[in-house]
């Protein structure tokens, strides 16, 4: 299967209002201790090691490549939200202060893409080789999701961790996959199907589970029986044959018409020749124009054989002798 190459945005080192802030107190504590201490002042001293403290203890990394690790940003453990309602993600470098009487650090999340295939089982219109009004299909389903940056409290909430999330969400794919085919025919969802039923599946979720994840793709596979492709294959010739010759009569009829508009026109076979009788001399020319008629000529009469029943004939004849 096909997967979405691209990963979530990576995120900007202090790309938060709470690690701003850490920043300019650690800035202003330095700048008073410098200050402080030029004047003479012990204390300055104390200020500046404490804004020190404050940079080597909260300086924090989390991981920009595989696995792409980001951080919800908690105090006491809790979330800390804006005035969107959604939390602060963090990512690349980043200052807190996990520690009395602040707590403010961050959920680890790896926001890595997310990707699983699962085998399927569906039932859809169409007519077996046993004149059934459904039929059995399978395939693969491939889901790819990662974590929603902007719903990060979502994603929390649900797990928090790929392990819980699929456990939630392989039965509601399945369920959602196997609800939408079975009033398809098998045809389309073997042709082109799959996709358009993935991509529906996929926005239906969306639309009313909220899992805090952005699930980006779903792509459905989906295979026929070899006797239900045969059988198919043997009804579109069928069709096929019967729509040539449809067209065939049609225009031999037409050409038996322009036939009989003729003898109407010539005074010596005015009469002589009705419509049906030009229909058949337009078909004897059609199958011998086919191989399926020889033209013969005996003692000046001339006239087409079927060749099959002709041969048909002679068989009969030497089957009685």
């Amino acid at each position: 299967m096909n997967r979405d190459a691209t990963e979530s945005p990576r995120l900007k080192p202090f790309g938060n209002p709470v690690s701003i802030t850490i920043i300019w107190v650690i800035i202003v504590l330095g700048g008073v201790g410098i200050l402080l201490a030029l004047l003479g002042k012990f204390l300055g001293i104390i200020v500046f090691v404490i804004g020190m403290l404050i940079l080597k203890f909260g300086l924090t990394k989390f991981s920009p490549d595989k696995p792409r690790i980001a951080g919800l940003l908690t105090r006491n453990g809790v979330p800390i939200k804006g005035r969107d309602g959604n939390g602060y993600v963090v990512g690349g470098i980043t200052i807190l202060m996990d520690y009395f009487p602040f707590y403010i650090g961050a959920i680890p999340i790896d926001i890595t893409n997310q990707d699983k295939d699962f085998p399927v089982k569906i039932t859809c219109k169409g007519t077996d080789q046993d004149g059934n009004g459904t039929v059995q299909l399978e395939g693969i389903v491939s889901v790819s999701w990662r974590p929603d940056l902007a719903d990060l409290q979502d994603y929390v909430d649900s797990g928090s961790s790929p392990e819980k999330i699929w456990a939630q969400l392989d039965d509601i794919v399945e369920n959602r996959v196997r609800s939408e085919c079975k009033d398809k025919s098998w045809l389309y969802l073997v042709q082109e199907g799959g996709e358009a039923v993935g991509d529906f599946v996929r926005r239906s979720i969306l639309d009313h589970s909220s899992f805090g994840i952005d699930l980006f793709k779903i792509q459905i596979v989906l295979n026929a029986p070899s006797d239900l492709v045969k059988g198919a294959l043997n009804r579109e010739i069928e069709l096929q044959q019967r729509q040539s010759d449809l067209l065939d009569y049609a225009t031999m009829r037409l050409a038996a018409k322009e036939l009989w508009d003729a003898f109407e026109l010539d005074p010596k076979t005015r009469g002589k020749y009705g419509l049906d009788d030009c229909l058949q001399m337009i078909q004897r020319q059609h199958q011998i124009q086919e191989g399926r008629s020889v033209l013969i000529d005996s003692a000046g009469v001339s006239g087409a054989i079927n060749i099959a029943n002709f041969t048909a004939q002679l068989n009969q004849k030497g089957g009685g002798s």
